[in-house]
């Protein structure tokens, strides 16, 4: 079942984020980019930071602590809704608060993937079968 979700999950993944690109206001997004820089990143501090308070609290093993974290950067479901929120319910400023999520979100989305690619291979975890339980 995982394996057939998993061939499915792509072409949504595809469209969800064609469907949030597009809605994405270039124009303005030009004007607040150093913003959605600085959103972003502030965005991955807090939750490295925040994960690396929960592992010590739900006493994470050490080996694993370096590369879990990673993998909460790209989860932007939440952030593209509200983005879409925000414009339509603040009619003004809220097209370029919008465009300034959009933004944050993308990049986070380009470059999540890519840092948690490189902690799984750190741990040697890429790339490796891991057998489901109960079955083949």
């Amino acid at each position: 079942m995982i394996h057939e979700m998993e061939i499915a999950s792509v072409p949504v993944f595809a469209l969800f984020f064609a469907v949030a690109g597009a809605g994405l206001h270039w124009h303005i997004f030009k004007q607040v980019a150093p913003i959605a820089v600085v959103l972003a990143t502030i965005r991955a501090i807090a939750l490295l930071a925040g994960a690396r308070v929960g592992m010590a609290i739900g006493n994470v093993p050490a080996e694993h602590r370096k590369t879990i974290p990673f993998g909460l950067l790209s989860q932007s479901g939440i952030a593209i809704g509200l983005s879409v929120l925000v414009q339509k319910t603040f009619p003004g400023w809220g097209e370029g608060a919008s465009a300034c999520l959009l933004g944050a979100v993308m990049l986070n989305e380009v470059v999540g993937p890519v840092l948690f690619r490189i902690a799984m291979m750190r741990t040697d975890e890429a790339g490796r079968k891991v057998p489901i339980a109960g079955g083949h």
